[in-house]
């Protein structure tokens, strides 16, 4: 499943489509959800979550800058 982690990410902050990313990625978890729902051996992951305890902690991850895109620094 995409989520709206996409559209905090730095490279997609930067150009200024975090809302775009934002509904394509919810766009695309209906779809999904609506297509996968009740499918055996279908599981998901909630990158979201994970990416905000990331952002909220990055040291505890081995990141050191998580507001710069790569390479701009």
């Amino acid at each position: 499943m995409f989520h709206t982690t996409m559209c905090c990410a730095p490279a997609v902050v930067d150009t200024g489509f975090g809302a775009v990313g934002s509904f394509v990625a919810g766009a695309m978890n209906g779809a999904l959800a609506l297509r996968l729902g009740g499918e055996i051996g279908v599981a998901t992951f909630d990158l979201f979550g994970f990416g905000s305890q990331v952002a909220a902690n990055p040291a505890a991850f081995g990141f050191t800058d998580v507001a710069n895109a790569c390479g701009a620094v």
